[in-house]
């Protein structure tokens, strides 16, 4: 069974920014969550270790890559 990661209220607030646009800085996630770009990292880092952020991926699509 695996362990249930609790999350506070930034924790969720960045993952729903990471999963609204991957790209954000982490100064850019820093600022919406109203922190200083370390605490943000290491909030980052826990939930990478974690597993509850499990990577930040590019999705193409095959379409327009003439490839679909």
């Amino acid at each position: 069974m695996m362990d249930v990661v609790l999350l506070d209220k930034i924790d969720r607030e960045l993952l729903r920014l990471l999963q609204r646009d991957a790209t954000l800085s982490l100064n850019a996630l820093a600022e919406a969550v109203h922190l200083t770009s370390s605490p943000c990292w290491k909030r980052l880092k826990r939930l990478e270790e974690s597993g509850v952020l499990r990577g930040r991926v590019a999705l193409l699509d095959p379409d327009r890559l003439g490839s679909g």
